[in-house]
């Protein structure tokens, strides 16, 4: 069985460090999240969970980040008066172990295996779903989607190949305690400005970005490289229009869209991203380096080797789903090619030097390939009859997305607003 063999491997190494603190407070809060605690028995159990599912990088990060926002997840479920009954989340339980072609009772054995509990599994899915129905409660009326949308989609993902995008970006710093006053400035911005020229005098007077020299303007890029929200959100605009708000770490992000061509190469999105990611304190001292760097470094293994008296934090190798890549950093990406580097990211009053070792391009997966949606036609599917299901199914997707990035920005909102501490 393919997951069992994934979780023995993994589990051979992450066990000694689960051993090594299982002793120490176990069960003592490692972080409140507006007076909820997350304990140190919680954090091992999500790492555990995520080994078994073969998640790569930094797992406690990833542990307590994902904990700290299912914490805000059902928070808001109860803000909303939000219920999920115990037959749903069973079926919910359900559909996940049937990703990976297995029974519930199977999934759960397997775990246990790896000494994941069941109600470590049950609250990952429990806040998954409670949060979709928040989304769908609050932001169902905002994922309406035009016809003039979903033909823009469809044209871009058809067969006639993929798709390059021309862009202008305007990112608003938003350190922490000043969210809520970077998104109203920019969904003010998103609201009012129209066209090119204001654009680039709001990117004069409120970018943050190094591009903020050039009018916020970008180069060409291949839509498939870029992070999936951002990539979603293209696809049901029009050349000259501003987007939505689209919150990225300590910043908000608008776009706008100057060009859009079709491309012959087959659609193709980034499936994996492997970089090498140096934070230095911003200043000369970080220039400088940077500059050896450029110099110096023309593979990922150069930059490790050549940073490799820096502290460990400061220096990482990642490899991460496109969906996982923060946006900032994905936004980054998405600009370079294999064992090209990029600077042009500040954060919290560091600088990030960006290397990409290489990039997982797979052919899109979207309504409007083929004869349908991943499935051949029955015998008495007429073309007409395909075509509305395509139409049917793209809709659904889209607004599907344009909800998932409301929710995006609510959750990025709700952690603003929390209070989120160490004991």
């Amino acid at each position: 069985m393919r997951l069992r063999t994934l979780i023995a491997a993994s589990l051979m190494l992450v066990a000694p460090g689960l051993a090594a603190r299982a002793a120490d407070g176990l069960f003592d809060a490692r972080i409140y999240v507006n007076n909820s605690a997350i304990t140190n028995f919680e954090i091992e159990q999500r790492i555990a969970f995520l080994a078994a599912l073969n998640s790569p990088g930094d797992l406690e990060k990833q542990a307590v980040e994902g904990l700290i926002e299912d914490r805000l997840r059902t928070q808001a479920a109860q803000a909303n008066e939000v219920e999920v009954t115990e037959e749903q989340l069973k079926t919910g339980m359900e559909e996940f172990a049937g990703r990976a072609n297995l029974s519930l009772e199977q999934f759960e054995a397997a775990l246990a295996e790896a000494g994941v509990e069941r109600e470590a599994f049950r609250d990952f899915v429990l806040a998954g779903m409670s949060w979709r129905e928040v989304l769908r409660k609050r932001f169902a009326s905002q994922g309406r989607v035009t016809d003039a949308e979903v033909d823009r989609a469809l044209s871009v993902t058809s067969q006639r190949g993929g798709a390059r995008v021309l862009l202008s970006e305007l990112i608003i710093p938003a350190p922490p305690g000043q969210e809520a006053e970077a998104m109203s400035l920019a969904e003010e911005l998103s609201a009012t400005v129209r066209g090119a020229e204001q654009f680039a005098q709001a990117v004069g007077q409120y970018s943050a970005a190094q591009s903020a020299q050039q009018g916020g303007q970008v180069d060409w890029l291949d839509i498939g490289k870029l992070p999936p929200a951002i990539r979603d959100m293209l696809l049901m605009m029009n050349p000259g229009e501003v987007s939505q708000p689209v919150p990225i770490p300590n910043a908000v992000a608008l776009f706008l869209l100057r060009g859009l061509e079709d491309t012959k190469a087959p659609m193709e999105r980034a499936v994996n991203v492997d970089f090498v990611q140096v934070v230095l304190p911003d200043g000369p001292a970080a220039a400088q380096e940077i500059l050896r760097l450029q110099v110096e470094a023309d593979t990922c293994a150069d930059v490790l080797g050549l940073t490799r008296n820096l502290p460990a934090e400061q220096v990482t190798r990642e490899i991460m789903g496109a969906g996982q890549v923060p946006r900032d950093i994905g936004l980054e990406l998405a600009k370079l090619d294999e064992g090209e580097t990029s600077s042009a990211l500040r954060r919290g009053g560091n600088r990030y030097f960006l290397m990409l070792c290489s990039r997982t391009m797979a052919a899109e997966d979207l309504p409007g390939e083929g004869a349908g949606v991943g499935e051949a036609p029955t015998p008495d599917e007429g073309p007409e009859d395909r075509a509305a299901a395509n139409r049917a199914a793209m809709r659904q997707q889209l607004a599907n997305r344009r909800v998932g990035d409301l929710g995006e920005q609510y959750l990025q909102e709700l952690r603003a607003a929390a209070i989120i501490r160490e004991p």
